[in-house]
């Protein structure tokens, strides 16, 4: 049936019978039929009742279901490139382990999609058509695209690659991954590694987000609920100032001994939210405050004297700056490995947190001391 008269067929209804009968109300026959979309502004019910009604509509529509195509398949495409390189449908049967009645209707079904001869037979010749030489190109790009994602896959499967991305606030300590990291790397040596640094809430939005996939971050009572976390290490925070800031005199500093100065922070740092509740408590007037965004700026900062500068115990503090304990005053942070509850573990990020969970952080946090002090150990 032309498609002329099947669309003035179905304006007639006589697709439905009576339109009581269809159970559907909202049919609407005065848009015209589209070969990509079907019944311009019909919805699949109708179509579908169409096609239960009467299947003429669909055979001369060349088996269009819903306003679609039937799509290529994989190995219709594979076939089609095996006979472009050897111009003979028995060779090509043969390379692809198949019967030459299968290679043809395979052929033919691909030609079907495309809407045209991709072939010319002239007794024993065959070659590409115009519509075959243009196809060749695009089909093995889209053949090779295929088989690269099935190798990924096999190789992801087998443990044979994987890929790992970690999220690290400025304000943590980066040897924490590191550490961690060179042991997975041992028993995974095809892994691939991303790391990102950023402010906090940026890297719970990421985590969030399926950006990263697992972050330590810093345990300050607010995490979210959909985070699964779990407790590494407790480090204490230490003053570091230039040796020529007033403060460097002290050994320990007394919180009073701040009134005064000025502070450099890392936006975002709860530990110096904490300081600054600490010094209002005590009637602690600071003199003013300085802003940086990575731990790297705020040491940077603190060395030419424009304030004194609270950093973790992990982290070393760059020449020329020194360190000084804080007297009377307990600030200090929980380090969390954090993952998004609901996920799958891929096999490269299920084998890091059992790795993290396992290390012993407080013997590495003495042995670490032990080596800043120039003594040697076992």
């Amino acid at each position: 049936m032309p498609i002329s008269e099947f669309v003035a067929w179905r304006r007639t209804g006589s697709a439905f019978g009576n339109r009581a009968d269809t159970g559907s109300q909202n049919l609407d026959t005065e848009h015209p039929f589209d070969l990509d979309r079907g019944f311009v502004g019909s919805s699949q019910y109708e179509w579908l009742l169409a096609g239960a009604a009467t299947t003429k509509p669909l055979a001369a529509l060349g088996g269009l279901v819903m306003g679609r195509r039937p799509s290529m398949e994989l190995h219709q495409v594979r076939y089609f490139i095996a006979l472009c390189k050897s111009l003979n449908f028995t060779r090509a049967a043969e390379a692809c382990n198949i019967t030459q009645s299968a290679l043809t209707r395979a052929i033919q079904k691909l030609e079907d999609e495309l809407g045209g001869p991709l072939l010319q037979r002239e007794r024993n010749l065959t070659q590409l058509s115009e519509l075959g030489r243009l196809m060749q190109p695009l089909l093995e790009q889209s053949l090779a695209m295929a088989d690269a994602a099935k190798d990924h896959a096999d190789k992801f499967r087998n443990g044979e690659k994987a890929s790992l991305h970690l999220g690290l606030p400025s304000m943590v300590y980066a040897g924490v991954a590191r550490d961690i990291l060179a042991e997975v790397i041992n028993r995974l040596p095809a892994l691939e590694v991303a790391l990102s640094a950023d402010s906090q809430p940026r890297m719970i939005e990421e985590l969030l987000q399926g950006e990263v996939d697992a972050a330590f971050l810093v345990d300050d009572g607010n995490l979210p609920e959909r985070l699964i976390t779990w407790i590494l290490y407790k480090e204490r925070f230490q003053i570091v100032i230039a040796p020529d800031h007033p403060l460097a005199k002290l050994e320990s500093i007394p919180v009073n001994a701040l009134a005064g100065q000025s502070i450099v922070e890392c936006r975002e740092c709860c530990i110096s939210a904490k300081l600054r509740e600490l010094c209002a408590q005590m009637g602690v007037a600071l003199r003013s405050r300085h802003f940086v965004d990575t731990e790297d700026h705020l040491q940077h900062l603190a060395s030419i004297s424009l304030g004194f500068a609270l950093l973790p115990e992990k982290i070393s503090a760059m020449p020329p700056l020194v360190t000084r304990t804080l007297a009377g005053a307990d600030l200090s942070q929980s380090i969390v490995l954090a993952v998004v509850s609901g996920r799958r573990f891929s096999p490269a990020l299920n084998l890091f947190i059992r790795v993290a969970r396992a290390r012993n952080f407080a013997v590495e946090k003495r042995n670490r001391n032990r080596e800043l002090h120039g003594f040697a150990f076992k």
